[in-house]
């Protein structure tokens, strides 16, 4: 069932949530399974100034791409989608996106004799480490970003404008889980005061030869005045400033082998908090030592 929060005026902290009336509604065509909207109160924008923001959007959907034949793919992921609206394009840079995620992507494989083994091999592009890639596994909440910047979507060596692949589309707010990508703000000059931003993370995946990519994600999207956001903070520091408003979101699919479906356990599993292995820990230094020499 498709569910819309409405939020007016709720509190919010970091490791927090918002206080929100939530009613069911159909599955609209655009097909997303979750939405959130959030208007300020006139106390916490007078705070934070910010009256210039009318509305935060955030949307998830959840999509799959079932196997036909034993030589096929499963596949499954989670995206999401955020926005924010101002009084007027004069203030449409005075805000953006950081984003924060916790859990791992992993892969698991069962034994001829029943038992399920797993391993850290899955790398990511990371603004934390010098090489820029790492295993995809972050025990402890850091900042998501693939450069330095920590602001979501900003990409230093294309732009130094930090909202320059920031979206927008026609019809204003408007989102088609399927479509790649809307017109970027950096390209092509918008026409109303709405930028968006969109994720899907690593699918997970169930492969012919019965191995599986598990994805166990947790992710808190947050807006923050841009000034406020430092320009070289990815990683652990998640604390540089209070955010106006945050959306915590997941991607969870763990694949049973014993039942031979997907699980959707809520939270980040144990199996991402284990140490690495001796292997691993080797792949991850010969991961270092590769991209150190092929960047």
């Amino acid at each position: 069932m498709h569910k819309r929060i409405l939020c007016v005026g709720a509190s919010f902290v970091l490791l927090g949530s918002a206080v929100c009336a939530v009613t069911p509604t159909t599955k609209n065509a655009t097909g997303f399974t979750r939405e959130e909207v959030y208007i300020q109160s006139k106390e916490k924008c007078i705070k934070f100034d910010s009256c210039d923001l009318k509305q935060i959007i955030f949307r998830t959907n959840d999509g799959s791409l079932k196997r036909e034949s034993k030589d096929d793919l499963d596949m499954y992921w989670t995206k999401m989608y955020a926005s924010y609206v101002t009084s007027s394009l004069a203030e449409i840079e005075k805000y953006a996106f950081v984003q924060f995620i916790r859990g791992c992507v992993f892969t698991s494989v069962m034994l001829p004799g029943g038992k399920v083994e797993t391993l850290f091999n899955v790398v990511r592009v990371h603004g934390d480490v010098p090489e820029g890639k790492m295993l995809f596994r972050h025990p402890d909440w850091v900042v998501d970003s693939n450069d330095e910047d920590p602001v979501y979507s900003s990409d230093t060596s294309i732009s130094d404008n930090r909202h320059f692949l920031y979206q927008w589309t026609l019809p204003h707010g408007a989102w088609n889980p399927d479509l790649a990508q809307g017109n970027l703000y950096g390209e092509k000059q918008v026409t109303f005061p709405q930028l968006y931003v969109t994720d899907r993370p690593t699918s997970a995946v169930l492969f012919s030869d019965g191995s599986a990519q598990n994805s166990s994600l947790e992710f808190r999207m947050c807006l923050y005045k841009t000034a406020d956001i430092p320009k070289n903070g990815a990683g652990s520091d998640i604390d540089f400033a209070q955010p106006i408003k945050c959306f915590e979101w997941e991607q969870s699919y763990v694949y049973d082998h014993q039942s031979q479906s997907w699980a959707r356990p809520h939270g980040v599993v144990e199996e991402c908090r284990r140490p690495l292995s001796e292997e691993e820990a080797s792949v991850a230094k010969t991961l270092r030592d590769w991209f150190r020499r092929h960047p």
